[in-house]
């Protein structure tokens, strides 16, 4: 029913954009910027859905870019984590050796206190047996000391001619006649003193006692001995330091 200006008007309108692959204004993909009468004669569906087909494919390239940035951010930030993990296996690392060199050094700093420790142990040890071997011998020594003591005043007793007795001098009286009762007298020797004192003595007292011995037997033997020589012998041999026997009687 359209008359011929009609339908030059439709063609018109329908008549594409320069430049364009479609009524829509779109621009045309690489390969087709000029027209084709082929083109011309599609129809407009057609032009629609190629259009349509070249938003798709535009739309899948925008994002098959965008994903491939993705890509390369996350490949960068994978590349990025390794990088830190290995910093911090390094750093680690690092750590674990300073602590095990603080440790060994540690070991060593007690192991020598342990050394001073033990000497110091040690010498505690020797000091105190030091001090007990002094403690000793200055008892021996007193020891020896108190025997020379005795026995000097033994000697000088013998020398008065003195003898000791076991109980102090007194004179009682028998309760059958009244008769005086005299008490036990004991004589006091050197094999006394050695009995009561100990048996420390040292060998040359004892060498000496047998010299002075025989020559105390000797001196009884001789007959022309008066009692007034025998004290001068006895005298002169006490002040030698020998040992003098206890007369028989006091």
């Amino acid at each position: 029913s359209f008359g011929a200006g009609g339908g030059k008007a439709q063609e018109k309108s329908e008549k594409p954009m320069k430049g364009s692959s479609f009524a829509t204004g779109l621009p045309k993909p690489p390969g087709q910027l000029k027209s084709s009468e082929h083109d011309k004669e599609l129809p407009m569906e057609h032009q629609r859905e190629i259009g349509r087909d070249f938003e798709r494919e535009s739309v899948l390239e925008k994002e098959k870019a965008e994903r491939s940035a993705e890509y390369q951010r996350q490949a960068d930030r994978e590349q990025h984590d390794a990088f830190e993990r290995e910093r911090m296996a390094q750093r680690d690392e690092a750590r674990q050796k300073e602590l095990q060199r603080e440790r060994q050094a540690q070991m060593e700093r007690e192991a020598e206190e342990e050394r001073e420790l033990s000497v110091l142990r040690e010498r505690q040890a020797q000091r105190s047996r030091e001090l007990e071997a002094a403690r000793l011998r200055d008892a021996m020594e007193e020891r020896e000391r108190e025997i020379f003591r005795k026995r000097a005043a033994d000697r000088a007793a013998e020398g008065a001619g003195g003898s000791f007795t076991s109980k102090p001098f007194e004179v009682t009286k028998s309760p059958e006649g009244g008769q005086e009762e005299q008490p036990e007298v004991r004589h006091f020797s050197q094999s006394d003193a050695e009995s009561k004192l100990g048996s420390t003595t040292l060998p040359q007292n004892k060498e000496a006692e047998h010299g002075l011995a025989a020559k105390h037997d000797s001196a009884a033997a001789m007959p022309s001995s008066t009692p007034d020589q025998t004290k001068i012998s006895n005298a002169s041999e006490a002040d030698k330091g020998e040992s003098i026997p206890v007369a028989a009687e006091d």
